[in-house]
């Protein structure tokens, strides 16, 4: 819809033109970034239900109950167009709205996660929006005291004029401590406290919604700036206002600012607000009322409470030296009514805030694949020595080491980091006894050639890892970042990607439970249109019941015997090492339900039967670069059987899905062998572990642990030297 038919709505349903405030909260709340109107449509693919479900879509966070009174909050999104512009501020505010989506249920935060993409590091602006963006990680999640655990950074030229910062929160509240975001008692009182309201982050949500251009730096108004000592109070604050059950609802103040928070809050609610803008604390003496109704300055979150309980609203969040404004009440009005020194400066029916604009049309067309994928004939052939090709795939960006980004971050500042960042999914101690092992995964190249399997593999990728450590997947949340939806070719990778991850969804039973959708990541460089892979992220959380119960992802000990769990596979298609043979090829890419269930099937009665020393899912850069940091972060070599299918590069780079490592004694193969007949599942022994530090492929072929931690470890911190 464009903008004057939308203006001609917007006369024709309030049988006036809108003030200049009410233009400006349409503007934000009809955006792309706010309303959802090209994605909403496809959410009810997902399956939403499960037995452990006590939270779906809808709200802050989504929630799952994990036991013993308590449950635990997932939230996603991205901050990638703020990103882009001003990178130190736009990451560190993506970290603090997350936290403070997961604090607006009442959950206490006690990790971070975050997946980060930039163009290659032999471009300069893409190290200094790397640096940047990883400071601003660091700084926000240090500061506020919640560890940053895991993540996954990729590099591509797809992602040079649009980088991609998405930032998980995970939390944990009793189940009666719970924060609903429901307005739905007349007569309660808007509080809102935290930092004061500037003009930072102004049209935030509609800059977001729009392709980047080469005049971006011109958007540098709409980047929020943050302070997480202010966040740290919230968090405190909150956490004393819900113990004392001082709290009826809450929303943070995030896309949209007062806007969004009071309307969506009222909408829940079925009712209406009555607000003075003019008790707000604002940093510019001049600011307008439409100003602070869209503001989307940071670390402010807004509460309901009973007029009886405001004195020990008040006597909190003085104790915690935070601003505070009693901004007015719930109405039964169910009309948004916002006064400026007691002049009506906005009054909108809810119901046309929120949903008031019509869906626009968007075609589906898929792009021509003769253009972008290539055919495999005559691209491959089979290499001298497996030794250049390993050196050629683990010394690469997206598969060498990412300690210069991890070791920036505080993973320890609560003390229930049980598996640091580096060797596999994050694990969380919990306050009910039992563990959270999370992930945080996407396959953008593998979506670049197949949407649907890409994105149903990357939320696998996941899967598998979690389900490698010991743990049952509880929860999936999703970040969808796609290019500009009014692109047919862009809307059909979207919409195929979705589809994807909602089957699986289905076929493991895994609830959808929260997420996000980030279109238009697209930037006009140089009058010539640039958009991204598309990219979904896929969170993954999963609950092992006890300490003994973590599976380790590292070798442990020699003389143990290693196999590949899984369906054989040769094919390059999709992986790592054909994007940088630039080999654009899709023949063998697949979804492949039924293998993944026979994997997992045979992990979980040897997990239980605790038959495995050790086991990794076999991931991106396929099983060399998986063995790779088994050996490395233990220091423990393994010999290769002699075997004429391990002399091709396709067995080690292959990234097949439903495959794993696994480790056990030499004194289990019969129950392994057995188990894994039961399950029809196949199993090949790789080789064994060794004292010696090598990965001996043959007589004649041998790597030096030492040679191999060279090749994986050091690129990426030599990048970041230049």
């Amino acid at each position: 819809m464009s903008i004057s038919s939308e203006q001609t709505l917007i006369e024709n349903t309030l049988g006036r033109k809108p003030t200049t405030s009410e233009a400006a909260m349409l503007e934000v709340m009809w955006s792309e970034h706010v309303s959802y109107k090209s994605s909403k449509r496809w959410f009810h693919l997902f399956n939403t239900e499960s037995p452990d479900v006590y939270l779906g879509i809808g709200e802050g966070a989504g929630l799952i109950d994990i036991g013993n009174g308590y449950v635990i909050g997932l939230a996603l999104e991205s901050h990638n167009h703020p990103s882009a512009i001003d990178p130190f501020n736009g990451a560190a505010t993506g970290v603090g709205g997350i936290i403070r989506d997961i604090l607006s249920q009442g959950c206490r935060p006690i990790a971070l996660l975050d997946a980060i993409r930039f163009g290659p590091l032999t471009h300069p602006r893409s190290r200094f929006l790397f640096e940047q963006v990883v400071q601003g990680i660091a700084s926000y999640g240090n500061s506020v005291g919640v560890p940053t655990v895991g993540g996954e950074v990729e590099y591509d030229e797809a992602y040079l004029g649009n980088c991609l910062v998405n930032v998980m929160c995970v939390g944990i509240a009793p189940k009666d401590k719970i924060v609903r975001s429901i307005a739905n008692r007349p007569g309660d009182l808007f509080v809102l406290f935290g930092a004061s309201t500037g003009r930072d982050g102004i049209h935030g949500v509609t800059f977001a919604s729009d392709d980047l251009a080469e005049s971006m730096q011109e958007d540098r108004g709409s980047v929020q700036i943050g302070d997480p000592l202010i966040e740290k109070k919230l968090i405190d604050a909150v956490m004393e206002l819900r113990d004392a059950g001082l709290i009826n609802a809450m929303q943070d103040l995030g896309g949209g600012g007062l806007t969004c928070a009071v309307s969506e809050m009222c909408e829940r609610g079925g009712t209406g607000c009555e607000i003075h803008l003019d008790r707000i604390a604002v940093r510019e003496k001049d600011m307008e009322p439409w100003e602070i109704l869209i503001s989307e300055s940071q670390e402010r979150m807004l509460i309901t409470c009973s007029p009886q309980n405001l004195k020990k609203v008040k006597e909190i969040l003085d104790s915690h030296d935070l601003t505070l404004a009693v901004l007015g009440s719930v109405t039964p009005s169910k009309r948004f009514v916002a006064k400026y020194h007691d002049s009506v400066v906005a009054d909108l029916p809810i119901d046309f805030l929120i949903e008031g604009f019509e869906e626009p049309e968007r075609q589906l067309i898929p792009p021509n694949s003769k253009q972008n994928v290539t055919s495999r004939k005559n691209l491959f052939q089979e290499p001298d020595k497996l030794a250049d090709e390993f050196q050629f795939l683990l010394s690469s960006s997206n598969i060498a080491s990412k300690r210069w980004v991890y070791q920036q971050y505080d993973h320890t500042v609560q003390g229930n980091t049980v598996l640091e960042p580096g060797i596999g999914p994050a694990i969380i101690a919990l306050e009910n006894g039992a563990y959270l092992a999370l992930s945080l995964d996407s396959l953008p190249f593998l979506t670049s050639l197949d949407p649907y399997s890409g994105a149903a593999n990357s939320a696998m990728k996941g899967i598998r890892s979690v389900i490698a450590t010991g743990a049952k997947p509880v929860a999936l949340v999703d970040n969808l970042n796609f290019g500009n939806p009014e692109k047919p070719d862009s809307y059909w990778e979207f919409v195929e990607a979705i589809k994807g991850i909602a089957q699986v969804s289905h076929d493991f039973h895994i609830p959808v439970v929260g997420g996000n959708v980030s279109l238009y990541n697209e930037a006009t460089i140089n009058g010539k249109r640039s958009k991204i892979l598309p990219t979904p992220v896929i969170g993954v959380a999963g609950i092992i019941s006890s300490l003994e119960s973590i599976v380790p992802q590292v070798l442990t000990a020699p003389d143990h015997l290693i196999a590949i769990v899984g369906p054989p596979s040769f094919s390059i298609d999709g992986s790592e090492y054909a994007r940088l043979k630039d080999i654009r090829v899709k023949e063998d890419i697949s979804y492949e339900p039924r293998e993944e269930q026979k994997s997992i099937s045979f992990l979980g009665v040897a997990q239980k039967q605790e038959l495995l020393k050790s086991c990794k899912p076999v991931g991106r850069g396929g099983i060399i670069t998986t063995l790779t940091k088994m050996m490395l972060q233990s220091n423990t070599g393994v010999k290769i059987d002699d075997s004429p299918v391990f002399s091709k590069i396709g067995f080690w780079v292959s990234e097949g899905s439903a495959r794993y490592i696994v480790e056990f004694s030499r004194n289990d193969l019969n129950k392994i062998q057995e188990l894994a007949k039961s399950k029809s599942v196949t199993i090949k022994i790789l080789g064994k572990t060794i004292n010696t530090p090598s990965l001996i492929l043959s007589e004649d072929e041998q790597i030096s642990l030492q040679t191999l931690m060279g090749w994986f470890e050091t690129p990426i911190v030599q990048a970041m030297e230049v």
